[in-house]
């Protein structure tokens, strides 16, 4: 299931969906080991990606305005943390990543 997050209609159920991620993340000690367990199995994060908006080569950073993100839920294995902007400009296009949230960061 791939949502173009540019559709204004979705964003607002985006934001919700953060806000609940970052509050699971803040109260992850309060979670039982079967809830974390079955956590890691399924499809729970919500991985984005950056899609040229002209299905252009995507190659490099270009202008903000030439990119749209596409999101979908993965499982946590397969949702990378971006930690290297200069690997995120050449690759961000081809992965899914974890949002950009310092508490899922860990830091």
């Amino acid at each position: 299931m791939w949502i173009k997050l540019s559709e204004t209609s979705l964003k607002p159920y985006f934001v919700s969906y953060l806000l609940e991620l970052r509050n699971l993340a803040v109260n992850l000690r309060h979670l039982g080991p079967g809830i974390i367990s079955g956590m890691k199995e399924s499809n729970v994060l919500l991985g984005t990606r950056r899609v040229k908006k002209d299905g252009g080569m995507a190659f490099g950073d270009g202008n903000q305005d030439d990119w749209d993100f596409q999101v979908d839920f993965l499982q946590p294995h397969r949702v990378p943390i971006v930690d290297d902007i200069t690997a995120y400009r050449f690759f961000g296009d081809r992965i899914f990543c974890a949002p950009q949230e310092g508490v899922l960061e860990g830091t």
